[in-house]
């Protein structure tokens, strides 16, 4: 997957939920998931996505110290440039989606499956 230009982020070694945990905790997660993917995949690890999509200031600041360049919680959406680098929205893609779905989904701003829901 490397090899296609895949890209993998860290999220934590456990996948707790960063704010239920002590900052120290948080940040052993943080950081040692990244060592982690870094020792493995033999290359840098730039982003992280928070698990469940819990995130609070002091775990964004975590994300930061730890070296990622961005991260990612669960809400959906399109990043654009203003949006700030920790706190970036996505698009879901599930390999049930279809072309037309996912082409759909970044025209309106939110996931394919989020898309079906509201219509």
């Amino acid at each position: 997957m490397l090899a296609k230009g895949i890209e993998f982020g860290a999220h934590t070694r456990s996948h707790v939920a960063l704010p239920d945990v002590a900052i120290e905790e948080a940040e052993l997660e943080i950081a040692g998931s990244r060592a982690d993917l870094e020792r493995t995949l033999g290359r840098p690890v730039r982003t992280f996505a928070y698990p469940f999509g819990r995130v609070d200031e002091a775990i964004k600041d975590a994300v930061k110290v730890a070296g990622f360049d961005a991260a990612w919680g669960s809400r959906s959406g399109v990043s654009d440039p203003a949006a700030p680098d920790f706190a970036l929205p996505r698009i879901e893609v599930r390999g049930t989606d279809s072309l037309l779905s996912f082409a759909v989904a970044i025209w309106r701003g939110r996931s394919p499956s989020r898309s079906a829901r509201r219509t």
